[in-house]
Parts: structure tokens; sequence; C-alpha cells
């Protein structure tokens, strides 16, 4: 399974989509512009398919490409479209700047974490930061295929909630070195994830709740356009 969500966001790197805003973000770490656009990018791509073919994907592989997505009729109706937050990529960075295993229950983000392990680390100069990036989003929304339903449960979906949550709209990453190895972090903005909480609202069709009159983003199908006041 992992194999054809690594495909699908082959894909999704091959799109051309427009750059954040990191004008405030820190240029002296392990990370630079294009691995946050790649971030971004990844994000929001996976947000576009889990608003299009809601959270039952059922895909089958064949020679290195995958033949088919099929989902349920359920669509995410007002899923926001992420931006990138140099704040959230400096709280990032500070929770893994002791080089934890665990995360660290920011207490006003949610946190996804991501370190290889030890017999599929990939040494730092023959993967570039974007790669990493990959890595870690792959990781995290493989946990697809245990959600079950549209309500947050904490076993085993922490990770894919923070991606697909439908209010999140702020995701800032960071890319750690620790004693040669490399841990990625992202958190995400506002913090609303809990038990039993509704992960996603469903509507007749993708983007039909959006508060500018259903109207899915220009750039990314299936997500609500950017408010304002973002």
């Amino acid at each position: 399974m992992t194999t054809v969500l690594h495909e699908v966001f082959i894909a999704i790197l091959g799109i051309a989509y427009a750059e954040g805003d990191y004008n405030g973000c820190q240029q002296n770490r392990k990370i630079n512009n294009d691995t946050r656009n790649k971030f971004l990018e990844m994000h929001n791509g996976f947000r576009c398919i889990a608003c299009l073919f809601s959270n039952y994907l059922f895909i089958r592989s064949e020679q290195n490409s995958y033949r088919s997505l099929f989902a349920q009729k359920n669509k995410a109706s007002k899923m926001e479209k992420l931006i990138y937050d140099c704040d959230l990529e400096n709280s990032a960075y500070n929770s893994q700047r002791a080089c934890e295993t665990d995360q660290s229950k920011p207490s006003t983000e949610e946190e996804n974490l991501y370190f290889p392990e030890e017999e599929t680390y990939i040494p730092e100069e023959d993967m570039d930061d974007r790669n990493f990036a990959l890595e870690a989003v792959n990781s995290w929304s493989s946990e697809i295929f245990d959600l079950k339903e549209n309500v947050y449960k904490f076993k085993n979906t922490s990770s894919i909630a923070n991606i697909v949550w439908d209010s999140h709209n702020r995701v800032g990453c960071a890319v750690v070195d620790c004693s040669g190895k490399t841990h990625v972090v992202c958190h995400y903005g506002p913090k609303v994830k809990g038990d039993g909480k509704t992960i996603y609202e469903k509507g007749e069709k993708a983007c039909s709740g959006c508060e500018n009159g259903g109207t899915c983003d220009d750039e990314f199908d299936g997500l609500c356009p950017v408010k304002l006041s973002h």
C-alpha cells in the first residue's frame, strides 16, 4: 500500500502549484523554500484526494502503477486549503531540537513526527530534504487504510487525521539532523483534534459547504479557498 501512495505523491509532485509565502521563515536551517513548498503541495494534494474520494480508498497496483482509485459517494464538504506558517515551522523545529522519538505534545498545535527506521535509513548525501518530505508525508498518509470512518479515534489514525482534518488551515514543518539521522516534524493549526470529534463533514459533493458559496479552490480542486482572514 505504501508503494502505491508513494506513486500517488510522485504524481502530485509532478503538478506545478503556486509557491507559498515563506518570507518570515528562517533560511539557516536544514530546510529551504523548495522543501517548504513540497510539504505544502503534498499536504494539500492529499487533502484533495480525501475530499474528492472520501475516506475509503481502494487502490490496486500493477506493474509499478496504480490502475484505479475508487471511493464512496460521500464527499468532504468544507475541507480548507492549507497555507504554510513560519511560526508553526519554528514550533516544529524547537520541538525536535532534543531529537526525541516521541511526539512532543505541543500545547497549541497538533503534531506529526517521522524518523526513518534503522534498516530503512538513507544517508543524507543520497537523499535531499525534499525526499525526506516525501518519505514523511507518505508514511503519515498510509494510515488512510485504518481510517474507517470520519470520526477521530486515537488508535493508528493520529497522523492522517492531522492531514485531512477539515478545519486545519495552516502547516509548518522542520527537518532536523539528529546525530546523522533525520527527523521530520510538522505542526498543524488551529488545534481542534479530539477523541470522538468529526474529522471532516460529508456533503453532497466536495466544497458544497465552503463559505464562498460552494466553489472549490482554483489550484486544488476539492478544497475550500483560503479565507482572507487567515
